[in-house]
């Protein structure tokens, strides 16, 4: 669904770089492509529906359009676990780490697309680092270090990254 809207937001745009009815970058443009790998005259990158849509390589060599989590969209979420860690700190460390899980899975669920798993891991490791930093604000006689953080995670394990929605394989 997601990659019809794209087509048909870039169709009236882009539609001389496509061959018809495929999706596939125009050989002629590969052929003039620089040094660098960038061809001649490609579009840049855009924003949709929390994604930045870009030209990338497949691994078989050919073009495609590949998604990431736009990096306002990354900041944002970051930011609100970031202000629930500290409202919520003072609570039992199990109440903090079963909703922290909700919160995590819901980002997964939503952003967990083909080709952006180098973005949840990056979510992933913004949340621990928040709620290490506010666990460690708990209490001014101790503090957290990552050494015991780390053990506290082999008890309370966040969801690791999780594609939930395979676009190139119709998942």
């Amino acid at each position: 669904m997601l990659q019809r809207a794209v087509v048909m937001l870039l169709e009236p745009i882009y539609e001389h770089d496509f061959h018809d009815g495929s999706y596939h970058y125009e050989r002629r443009r590969e052929e003039q492509s620089s040094d660098n790998g960038n061809c001649v005259g490609e579009p840049g990158t855009y924003d949709l529906l929390g994604f930045t849509h870009y030209w990338g390589k497949t691994r078989k060599g050919g073009r495609a359009v590949k998604r990431k989590t736009m990096k306002s969209r990354l900041v944002r979420s970051v930011q609100k676990v970031d202000q629930w860690c500290r409202k919520n700190r003072h609570k039992p460390i199990h109440a903090q780490w079963k909703k922290l899980c909700e919160k995590v899975r819901g980002h997964y669920g939503y952003y967990g697309i083909s080709g952006n798993s180098r973005s949840l891991g990056n979510f992933l490791c913004q949340v621990h680092r928040s709620w290490q930093r506010w666990l460690k604000r708990r209490n001014r006689n101790r503090s957290l270090t990552w050494a015991s953080f780390n053990l506290l995670l082999e008890r309370f394990t966040l969801p690791p990254p999780k594609i939930a929605h395979g676009v190139y394989l119709g998942k």
